[in-house]
């Protein structure tokens, strides 16, 4: 991989040491994105006009992650709620692959979000996941470090009402 290019690349975030890196999302990105949702289980699969729409209007907060051969590894979709202060995170899809990877990459995808809300002065994000991925969120949020401590401040757990079984977070960022 020619990593000249990704550096000088507008829509690249961020970089790992593992050549895998964040960059927004685009129109084409839609059937890697497919793939993974459809994977996934019980995530309601993107069409790609929808990927084309997220891509262009809520570009800064939609990403990608891909690894050194630029397969698309993970994704975050964040939508701007009616405050002004807060963001809807719709999806956070990881490919699979060993669980430890799944936490990198998903903490690889937070963190960028993250990084990019405390620049705009967003401080909150609400999400919610179902019952079985409530570990994998958990641990992503708040387990072995793998958010960067200097982003949360805490992390609100409630159950919702509109679908049967999923639990809803509000995140306070710093």
């Amino acid at each position: 991989m020619d990593v000249s290019k990704i550096f000088n690349n507008k829509n690249v975030v961020c970089v790992t040491s593992n050549n895998e890196f964040v960059r927004r999302l685009l129109p084409f990105d839609w059937e890697g994105i497919k793939r993974i949702a459809e994977d996934s289980g019980g995530f309601t699969v993107p069409s790609a006009y929808v990927v084309w729409m997220l891509s262009c209007a809520q570009k800064d907060l939609c990403l990608v992650a891909l690894d050194a051969e630029n397969n698309i590894i993970g994704y975050v979709f964040g939508m701007r709620c009616d405050l002004q202060d807060e963001v809807f995170i719709w999806q956070l899809g990881v490919a699979s692959m060993p669980l430890k990877a799944r936490y990198r990459v998903s903490s690889l995808l937070i963190n960028s979000l993250f990084r990019k809300l405390k620049k705009k002065d967003i401080r909150s994000v609400i999400f919610s996941t179902s019952r079985d991925k409530v570990n994998f969120i958990r641990h992503t949020l708040m387990g072995e470090g793998y958010v960067d401590a200097d982003f949360i401040i805490n992390v609100e757990i409630r159950w919702v009402v509109p679908t049967e079984g999923e639990l809803m977070f509000r995140v306070k960022v710093k």
